[in-house]
């Protein structure tokens, strides 16, 4: 027999505070919130604040014996919540801990490179060890463009002479990467202050000190050998200004956080400082890669 009853919402951003509350009055034993469609999960959740994702599904569970017409009544008359997006389901309880243990597995980029929750740190030891706790959806790993990033790190030979930056860092993870498989410099921002706050915790956590963190308009760097940026279409061309601004000649940039179809018009518009190609796809996302162009 079922111990639990799970109902799950989907809705945009703006409406999960409400709808955690109405699981919360109702004496939820558990409520989380992840993106609604893996296509949506694009950034971090960060110190329970939502960046960019449109559509989210909160999920609340209860026990099976509840009577629960009261909860989903009062989900119907949410505006902006349809029924159709309204579930109810029964589970048991290894339902949750199978979910708790997909989290909590180490994640294996390759070359040595593992993101591990920290309560399982002894299990993976290494010097290219990420420590980060589950649940930040992009900034642990999971998303596509995650991972392409965290495998081209892998595998790239760094000198500690190089100096990197990672635009757009949310969690900081990219440049955690950077700095632990052999940069001798690493610089991240973001244009969110609350990303910096959750990408200092994090480097903290793993003891670097050789990452400066700060906004975009704080960035002051003269020279970047290697610039990776997983963010948007947009938000990569607006950038790309403070991009050929920070970079040598010659030196490597890549950039994701593009669909496949997108991928073209990027380099494109790149293409009179940059030399790009995709170098990589997941699913439906893709991975542009190059170098600056030298001044004629």
């Amino acid at each position: 027999m079922a111990r639990w009853q799970e109902i799950s919402t989907r809705v945009e951003k703006n409406l999960v505070d409400q709808i955690e509350d109405i699981y919360a009055a109702h004496n939820a034993a558990a409520v989380s919130v992840s993106a609604a469609e893996t296509t949506e999960e694009i950034f971090d959740l960060l110190d329970n604040e939502f960046r960019l994702w449109r559509h989210v599904e909160v999920v609340g569970l209860f026990d099976a014996q509840q009577d629960v017409s009261t909860i989903l009544l009062a989900l119907s008359i949410v505006e902006g919540v349809a029924q159709k997006n309204i579930e109810r389901r029964e589970v048991e309880d290894q339902d949750w801990v199978s979910r708790w243990q997909q989290q909590q597995k180490p994640l294996d980029f390759g070359h040595g490179l593992v993101i591990c929750p920290p309560s399982l740190a002894a299990s993976v030891p290494g010097p290219r060890q990420i420590l980060l706790e589950p649940g930040m959806a992009f900034g642990t790993g999971t998303h596509p463009t995650t991972k392409m990033c965290l495998q081209w790190i892998a595998a790239r030979d760094w000198s500690q002479h190089e100096t990197a930056l990672d635009l757009g860092c949310g969690s900081g993870v990219l440049a955690m990467a950077m700095a632990k498989c052999g940069a001798g410099q690493v610089h991240a921002c973001d244009i969110d202050p609350r990303a910096l706050v959750v990408a200092q915790a994090n480097v903290r956590e793993n003891k670097l000190t050789n990452i400066d963190l700060g906004l975009n308009e704080e960035l002051n760097l003269e020279k970047a050998d290697v610039v990776v940026a997983n963010i948007l279409l947009e938000p990569l061309i607006a950038e790309k200004p403070l991009i050929e601004k920070t970079m040598s000649d010659g030196a490597e940039l890549v950039m994701t956080g593009i669909l496949t179809d997108q991928a073209e018009t990027l380099v494109a518009a790149f293409e009179a400082e940059f030399a790009l190609e995709i170098i990589a796809t997941e699913q439906e996302w893709a991975m542009v890669g190059g170098r600056k162009r030298g001044r004629t």
